[in-house]
Order: C-alpha cells, then structure tokens, then sequence
C-alpha cells in the first residue's frame, strides 16, 4: 500500500519536473480520471437502486401485513 502512494508521488512529481505537465496532467485525468469517475457513479447508483427496491419492498410487505391482519 504505501509502495503504491509512493509510486504514485514520485510519477506526480516527475510530471511536474517536465516542461509540459499541464498538458500531461490534464491527459492523465482524461483517461483515467473520467473512467474513475463513471465507475463510481454508476456503483453509487446501482446502491442507491438497490437500497431504494429493498426499502419499497419492505413497506409493501408492511402494507400487505397490516391488510392481512385487519
């Protein structure tokens, strides 16, 4: 784990000691920032899917149980 933080520092200072690192900075977001990006979006929304089907379910099997029981 801190192998990987410090590889990742040390290609971040070394894009910055090139004359053209906005540039490379900016392809670096483009290609993996925006994937990243995607990818928890939609992880954050099949969670927010799933946990909205399990709430509706349960109310629904509450409403089924208060008109079974009246």
């Amino acid at each position: 784990m801190t192998s990987h933080v410090f590889a990742a520092v040390a290609g971040f200072v070394v894009a910055l000691s090139t004359m053209d690192w906005i540039a490379e900075f900016r392809t670096v977001l483009m290609s993996g920032g925006i994937g990243l990006l995607v990818v928890g979006i939609v992880a954050w929304g099949l969670t927010v899917r799933k946990q909205r089907r399990r709430q509706f379910l349960q109310l629904m099997s509450e409403y089924a149980d208060r008109h079974a029981a009246a």
